[in-house]
């Protein structure tokens, strides 16, 4: 009984992993900031020592659409920190428990999917030449608040948009006008997420006290 399961789960992680590094995916996202949004970043300098924290992602299935809340740990907490020590947005910034307790304030940053998103069955049959469309809305927000927690300020930025799994993905992302590969899109998503930043900044800086 053994000696026939062992050959089937290795034959479907094959053409799992066939699937995954031969096939791509493309990816409809924002579109790039425009001249006077990238000097609204560029102009914004807060002088805030800020910690960031990230929640546990969970995912579960709600009327056959998938639905991820929270953010992904600490991989989605050090994409954002990544993204504003770039644009050099805060004086310093770095995860909590680096800082604390001495923080002006704390960021919590999240990132959620909503996605009407069926099972690849004939992307992997056919080794990522049958596409799978998928339509789903994310979200990607940061919470900031005072180290007594009492008040907040949130920001953030959502985008609805197609992506493809499959060859054609991977074709669509490198011809096709508004479509892009999934870390041009995570790029963009920060951009955007940076401009709404650097928009609130005078809330956050009443927040932190300055």
């Amino acid at each position: 009984m053994n000696t026939v399961r062992f050959p089937l789960a290795g034959l479907a992680v094959v053409v799992f992993l066939v699937v995954i590094v031969q096939g791509c995916v493309g990816v409809t996202g924002p579109a790039t900031l425009s001249r006077s949004e990238q000097a609204t970043v560029e102009a914004t300098r807060l002088d805030i020592r800020l910690g960031v924290q990230g929640k546990r992602r969970v995912q579960r299935i709600e009327k056959s659409r998938v639905v991820v809340y929270g953010d992904e740990d600490e991989w989605e907490r050090d994409k954002f920190i990544a993204a504003v020590r770039e644009r050099k947005l805060f004086r310093e910034v770095d995860s909590l428990e680096v800082f604390f307790p001495n923080v002006d304030l704390v960021a919590t940053v999240s990132k959620g999917v909503i996605a009407d998103n069926p099972l690849p069955v004939w992307t992997i049959l056919t080794l990522g030449l049958f596409p799978t469309v998928a339509n789903g809305t994310e979200f990607l927000e940061v919470t900031f608040a005072a180290p007594d927690a009492q008040t907040t300020v949130r920001v953030g930025t959502e985008h609805r948009g197609k992506s493809m799994i499959g060859w054609a993905g991977g074709l669509f992302a490198t011809i096709a006008p508004g479509w892009m590969f999934p870390s041009t899109y995570d790029r963009r998503m920060y951009d955007q997420l940076e401009l709404a930043i650097a928009r609130k900044a005078d809330a956050i800086l009443v927040l932190a006290g300055r």
